[in-house]
């Protein structure tokens, strides 16, 4: 979705889902995945967690600082609308290159 200095970074990313639904998000106001883990029952997320074979993983050496990091190394949060969750990995990958990564798009079953 994005990679390279933070001239775009920060703007508002559009994940167009299909020709009627989409997401929105900025960077600035999305929430860590590790937010969604307080919120939902332990084995839906950990079925949630499962999906990504290894690439999302818990990283927690100071245990007030627990985050979820994708397999590149960036923090990995969350958007949702009512009916779509979508999995995003960004921030400074190396020196002034900014990645965002598309990490998993779900459609939510109720």
């Amino acid at each position: 979705m994005h990679d390279g200095s933070d001239e775009n970074f920060y703007s508002e990313k559009i994940i167009n889902i299909d020709s009627n639904n989409s997401l929105i998000f900025k960077s600035t106001s999305i929430n860590e995945l590790i937010e969604l883990e307080k919120e939902w029952d332990v084995a839906d997320f950990k079925e949630l967690i499962d999906c990504f074979n290894g690439s999302i993983y818990k990283y927690n050496t100071i245990p007030e600082f627990t985050q979820y990091k994708s397999k590149n190394g960036l923090t990995v949060y969350y958007e949702e609308s009512e009916k779509y969750l979508a999995v995003i990995s960004l921030g400074e990958k190396q020196p002034m290159r900014y990645q965002i990564v598309l990490e998993g798009l779900f459609e939510k079953v109720k």
